[in-house]
Formats: C-alpha cells, sequence, structure tokens
C-alpha cells in the first residue's frame, strides 16, 4: 500500500483553522448568550429576602411572644398549685415524656421548642430567607457549570461594573472544584450574584441591539 501524501496550500490551512477558531469561538459566544438570557433575575437578586427592618421587627415579636408563653406557663403553674395537682401533673408530664423517648429515641421537650421556634415570626422569615439563598446558590452553581468566566472577561468593555477580579477569582474556584463551598458563604454569593447580574444586563444590552459582541 502506497501512502500518499496530499500538500495543502499555506492559505488555505490557515484559512480552515481561522474558520474553525471561529465557529469555536461563536459555538461559546452562543452558549454564553443561552445560559446568561436563561437567567431569572429575581432569583438572582434574592427577590423576597427579607430586609434588616423586617427582621428586627420579626425578632421583637417571637422575644415578645416566647415572653407571653412564659409568663402564660408560669400563670398555669401556680393554678396548679392552688388546686393541689401540681405534682401529679409534673409526673403525668416526667411519665409522658419518658415514654416518648424510649419509643422513638426522641426528646419531647426538645420538639416542641423546635417547632415553636420554627413558627415564631423570626423562625418563619428565617426558613424563608434560606429558601431564597439557597434558590439564588442553585441557579448559579448551574450556570457555572455551563460557562468560564474568563469567556467574559471582553462584556467589561461595555459595562465597567464587571469585576475582572471577580471573574478570576469564580474561575478559580470552578478549577479547583471547590466553588459549591464557597458559594455556602453568604458574601460570596453576593459578590457572584451581583457579577452574574452585571453580565445578564450587558446581554441584554447586546440581544436589544444597543451594543455589539465586544
Amino acid at each position: 500500500m502506497v501512502a500518499r501524501i496530499v500538500m495543502i496550500h499555506p492559505e488555505v490551512a490557515g484559512f480552515e483553522i481561522h474558520e474553525m477558531l471561529e465557529k469555536t469561538i461563536w459555538k461559546r459566544a452562543s452558549n454564553m448568550d443561552l445560559q446568561l438570557l436563561k437567567i431569572n433575575v429575581g432569583i438572582l437578586m434574592f427577590e423576597g429576602l427579607s430586609s434588616q427592618v423586617q427582621r428586627l421587627i420579626a425578632l421583637i415579636s417571637t422575644v415578645i411572644i416566647l415572653a407571653v408563653i412564659s409568663l402564660a406557663l408560669v400563670q398555669l403553674a401556680r393554678v396548679l398549685e392552688m388546686y393541689n395537682i401540681a405534682d401529679q401533673v409534673a409526673f403525668i408530664i416526667a411519665v409522658s415524656v419518658l415514654v416518648h423517648y424510649i419509643l422513638t429515641g426522641k426528646f419531647a421537650l426538645n420538639i416542641l421548642s423546635h417547632w415553636v421556634v420554627r413558627h415564631t415570626p423570626f423562625g418563619v422569615l428565617y426558613r424563608n430567607d434560606m429558601r431564597v439563598l439557597d434558590a439564588a446558590k442553585t441557579q448559579l452553581q448551574a450556570f457555572a457549570d455551563r460557562v468560564h468566566f474568563t469567556d467574559f472577561e471582553s462584556y467589561t468593555r461595555i459595562n465597567p461594573y464587571i469585576s475582572i477580579q471577580g471573574c478570576l477569582e469564580i474561575t478559580a474556584h470552578q478549577g479547583q472544584g471547590d466553588l459549591q463551598q464557597w458559594l455556602g458563604d453568604v458574601k460570596n454569593l453576593k459578590i457572584m450574584s451581583d457579577l452574574v447580574f452585571q453580565l445578564w444586563i450587558v446581554e441584554r444590552s447586546i440581544a436589544a441591539g444597543d451594543y455589539t459582541r465586544p
């Protein structure tokens, strides 16, 4: 079998390589467009997250509610003592707690206290805030799994609020594989959220025809 050597003209080869590079860049750019335009801005900007004033009001309300419950229990104890049945009621409660622990392995008073705290204004607000933050974290993690943040450095020509340092930092965590742990810190979550929002603004402006892709 005789091997055939095909000579390709340098200009043709250069054109083909250039065309392949253009296709690769276009494909990555299209992926960037698609992923950015898929972003739910409401989730990205922590829509539904409580304000400091709301947290303060919830905390004060919770303290008042717990204080009222404590006073009510003290008053109930006095009434039981008045009717000389405090010892019997205490015994029944102690036996009930012990039986519950034996059957379930859980301390009933601990479960009750957790239930009360979860349903106080502050507990409800805290759980809502955690849902909002978790939704943002999930969306940002999914976005980061599909793009390379270094590809967005050119966007700074349109939007100077985009942090190149932020892009590089996130890229470093992508490479190390610990981005999910890094996003566990609310401060880092807000940094990445703001960065992606600034990128989204640029992509929306390009899609609207206000700017050409850098």
